[in-house]
């Protein structure tokens, strides 16, 4: 039943994101984990937290383009859709997809939002919401949450699928 629901809400998700208009939030740029968990669930339904130096993720490095979205993560190369907020174009949502699906890993954009460099010098907010599913003696699978920062707003070149 959890796939259905989550099948759905990705469906809508896409649905939404062609409704938008292609002159808001660009994601374009460096960003670097400032904060991030994850749960990992065995396949006899146990649930163990990962301390927080097991979870740190790779600068996220993203190169946008209307919605159309790639993302680099270390070695890994993704694809996602962006949306934003028809009432505040400086936020958005979305969904990210390795180009390889061996594990399988979703990322969700919970929110995203850009802004003028504030006292840190970052430019942006994203937090993410990501599930990575594979045979369990080899992957396991994770559930896992982030924040990340942009440090630098210059295009990265992120080469996306091919």
């Amino acid at each position: 039943m959890r796939a259905y629901r989550a099948s759905s809400f990705v469906g809508v998700l896409l649905v939404l994101g062609f409704s938008r208009q292609a002159d808001a939030i660009d994601l374009t740029g460096t960003w670097i984990d400032v904060k991030s968990s994850c749960v990992e669930l065995a396949p006899d339904g146990t649930k163990k937290k990962l301390k927080e130096s097991q979870v740190q993720f790779s600068p996220m490095l993203v190169t946008q383009s209307g919605h159309d979205t790639n993302v680099r993560f270390g070695s890994s190369d993704n694809r996602g859709l962006v949306f934003w907020e028809a009432k505040n174009p400086d936020e958005g949502q979305g969904l990210i997809s390795p180009c390889s699906f061996a594990p399988l890993a979703m990322f969700q954009i919970k929110r995203a939002k850009t802004h003028a460099p504030d006292k840190n010098g970052f430019t942006g907010k994203l937090v993410t919401l990501s599930l990575k599913a594979g045979p369990a003696a080899v992957t396991g699978n994770r559930i896992c949450k982030a924040t990340f920062r942009r440090t630098s707003t210059a295009d990265p070149g992120a080469p996306g699928c091919p």
